[in-house]
């Protein structure tokens, strides 16, 4: 009976630790999302637990909504730009952390809507790429415009994705046309209606 009654006194122990837990991650929620407002980088969305293996995170069932908002700080950041358009080591791999991130969550992301928000972001990260690298802009591009479209999919009511594609596949088009007449008036050909490949080198 007295172990019982041990028993049931930790027990109540965990429960008022359990609480605590919450209401400090309710106000880390809160604290955190007015910051990143203002400061991306300082917001953490982390709060310190006292009791182990996260129970008042499974409790309140906030575990995707810090997922997602560290998501949102690391594409914020890998936007964010330095002196002309040079990011530093640091913003590169930031970059990247990012491309993971919201990569995993449009793979396992259980709401449609966030997969489709995570895939919005993603395409437009492709194509930040696509404007510092225009050696492979092209590509990029038909990526970038790719998410896209499985944003929409994925989230049929996405207007930012749909007006983010519109604007995507405008861009497209005016950069083919563009690389067309580079090729037209670069081409290398030795007279007129020659292709575009160098002599020699044709299939």
């Amino acid at each position: 009976m007295l172990a019982g009654a041990v028993a049931a006194l930790a027990g109540a122990a965990v429960l008022a630790l359990v609480e605590l837990d919450a209401r400090a991650w309710s106000r880390a929620m809160r604290h955190d999302d007015v910051r990143f407002q203002v400061a991306p980088r300082a917001a953490t969305w982390q709060a310190r637990e006292r009791v182990p293996l996260g129970l008042a995170r499974k409790a309140l069932a906030i575990e995707d909504d810090v997922a997602i908002r560290r998501a949102l700080r690391l594409f914020q950041l890998a936007r964010t730009r330095v002196t002309g358009f040079q990011r530093t080591q640091e913003q590169g791999a930031t970059r990247i952390r990012a491309h993971i991130t919201l990569s995993q969550l449009v793979r396992e992301e259980r709401d449609p809507a966030r997969r489709g928000m995570a895939a919005n972001l993603l395409a437009l990260l492709t194509f930040d790429e696509a404007v510092d690298d225009q050696r492979s802009a092209t590509s990029l591009l038909r990526r970038s415009v790719g998410e896209l479209r499985r944003a929409i999919a994925l989230d049929p009511g996405n207007e930012e994705a749909k007006f983010n594609l519109e604007l995507m596949l405008r861009l497209s088009q005016r950069g083919a046309r563009r690389e067309r007449e580079r090729l037209g008036v670069f081409g290398g050909g030795e007279g007129a209606g020659a292709g575009v490949s160098a002599p020699g080198r044709g299939y």
